[in-house]
């Protein structure tokens, strides 16, 4: 009886054993709970295999000797080698893994500053995720899941895990969780739960929990500025935001009111100034930064008479009109210079910045008290270029000119040529960085200030480029934020930053949307039919 069965059950493991391996993808892909079961289900196929090769081992042995047998041979032994190269490859990538972002956005990339702080974690620290086991959360803890992946991957001491907290609410009370999906930060002797899984408020958390405090930075407001915290078009909120996500707080700050600016001031924003200061705004701006503080002033053409009184101590000025550039400009107006990129002087805020322009903009010129200064150094072979083609040297003031029109350039309403000695015609300069251990015409120590001690300053002739209809274009965000970043002396925050994301949807016509539809339907598989008549056409 068991000799009429053996043939049956030789062919029954066979078929058993190939099923079994079948089987072991399709499983895993939709029921990946079954990962430990599925280890057994492929011992098992192996065993069944294994067997039902031993019972027929004299025929098999006869068929691998013949040449199909070989033939077959050579091809599973090419495709177990082609198996074998690429576990090793999983292997060689689990050891050492390397991440590529080929989004437009960057929108998988880490910021240059968030990269920088996980990596100098000083300790481990573990990031505990509340999250419920509730198709309803699986998007958001899918979100979160990416992003904390991107920050292990720059230090493995940075470790995150995963709690329902209806499962675990002892943990979630111990951890004063009231949120589902709050992520408590722990580590460094130190707590910090955030409810927004954002790369702003992780690295914020991290920054808290190395004991590091964010800088602030101070808006000038009640004079006509931008308004920081306005979403319309001539708002500042883009760069508000901007802001924050370099890890800054960001606050406003009204000087006929406080008298002063505040010592925790990192940088003062004066963004579009158009009233008149009163006597007691301009003391407390020019102490500020006589004190050697961090200004970023952005003008607009004709700006009110005390904004060229308080950059008169600093050797600028902003002459009267309104640029145009037949050169570079954004059609149709000539009034919106544009720099292109690789067209910048070689500053730190303008390393590898895009294309930027500035809708009305005034230039920024010497005073005469410099121009006459510039002559002199000039006629004693001090100065090969003048102003603006090179940076300018006066005692302990440093002035760099960090973006310039082409030379067709030209005022408006104004002088024909810039204020220079030496004629430089239609080459205006945009915006000016300024170094100094204080202003002009006071006595100063032989030595240099300490660098700490030195005031820092960026005068831009137009404050609508960062404004929200403006600042997401080209390199208008990335100067505006550079030079806040120059000004606190955070220069490794200076970067090109990746585009925020925005969804592209593909606008048609009603007759372009029929067309590829039913080219989709019809003209190709049609093609497709004519291309294999053509072939049976010719062979037949």
């Amino acid at each position: 009886m068991f000799d009429s069965l053996w043939p049956s059950l030789k062919k029954s493991a066979l078929w058993l054993g190939l099923t079994s391996l079948l089987l072991i993808l399709p499983l895993r892909f939709f029921l990946p709970e079954l990962k430990e079961s599925l280890i057994g289900l492929l011992v098992l196929g192996l065993l069944l295999l294994l067997t039902a090769a031993l019972s027929v081992r004299e025929s098999l042995w006869y068929f691998l000797k013949s040449g199909q047998g070989r033939h077959l041979l050579s091809t599973l032994v090419l495709i177990l080698l082609f198996l074998g190269v690429l576990i090793l490859a999983n292997i060689l990538g689990l050891l050492r893994a390397y991440r590529f972002d080929l989004t437009a956005a960057g929108e998988f990339t880490l910021a240059p500053q968030s990269v920088r702080i996980v990596r100098e974690l000083p300790g481990p620290v573990q990031a505990l995720c509340f999250f419920p086991d509730d198709p309803l959360f699986e998007a958001p803890k899918k979100k979160t899941r990416d992003l904390l992946e991107s920050y292990r991957y720059w230090n493995k001491r940075f470790t995150f895990r995963f709690v329902d907290p209806e499962v675990h609410p002892a943990l979630a009370h111990r951890y004063r969780v009231k949120a589902h999906g709050t992520i408590v930060f722990e580590g460094l002797g130190r707590q910090k739960a955030v409810t927004e899984a954002t790369e702003q408020h992780f690295t914020g958390a991290l920054l808290e929990l190395s004991g590091v405090r964010a800088k602030k930075v101070y808006f000038l407001t009640g004079n006509g500025e931008h308004d920081p915290d306005r979403e319309e078009d001539e708002g500042y909120g883009e760069a508000k935001r901007g802001l924050i996500r370099d890890l800054y707080q960001v606050h406003t700050i009204d000087l006929k009111t406080t008298g002063r600016v505040p010592k925790d001031c990192a940088v003062l924003i004066m963004a579009g100034t158009q009233k008149s200061l009163s006597p007691e705004v301009l003391s407390a701006l020019r102490r500020y930064l006589e004190e050697n503080g961090k200004v970023f002033l952005l003008t607009d053409p004709d700006p009110p008479e005390e904004i060229n009184r308080l950059l008169a101590d600093w050797g600028l000025s902003i002459p009267k009109g309104k640029i145009l550039d037949p050169g570079a400009y954004v059609a149709p107006d000539m009034g919106v210079p544009a720099v292109f990129k690789g067209q910048y002087p070689a500053v730190v805020i303008t390393r590898g910045l895009d294309t930027t322009y500035f809708p009305g903009a005034a230039a920024v010129g010497l005073t005469s008290e410099l121009m006459r200064v510039l002559e002199v150094l000039r006629n004693q072979g001090q100065v090969k270029a003048g102003w603006p083609f090179q940076p300018l040297q006066y005692r302990d003031l440093a002035l760099l000119p960090a973006v310039l029109t082409t030379p067709e350039s030209r005022l408006e309403g104004g002088d024909s040529v810039p204020s220079s000695p030496e004629g430089a015609k239609g080459v205006y300069s945009l915006a000016v960085m300024v170094v100094a251990g204080g202003p002009l015409g006071r006595d100063r120590k032989a030595s240099s200030p300490p660098s700490d001690r030195l005031t820092r300053l960026v005068v831009m002739g137009d404050s609508d480029f960062a404004s929200n209809r403006h600042f997401r274009n080209g390199g208008n965000g990335d100067l505006f934020l550079n030079a806040v970043n120059w000004l606190a002396e955070e220069e490794h925050l200076i970067s090109i930053r990746p585009k925020p994301y925005t969804f592209r949807r593909l606008l048609v016509t009603p007759g372009e949307f029929r067309f590829i539809r039913y080219s989709g339907l019809i003209l190709l598989p049609l093609l497709l039919l004519v291309v294999a008549g053509a072939v049976w056409w010719k062979k037949r």
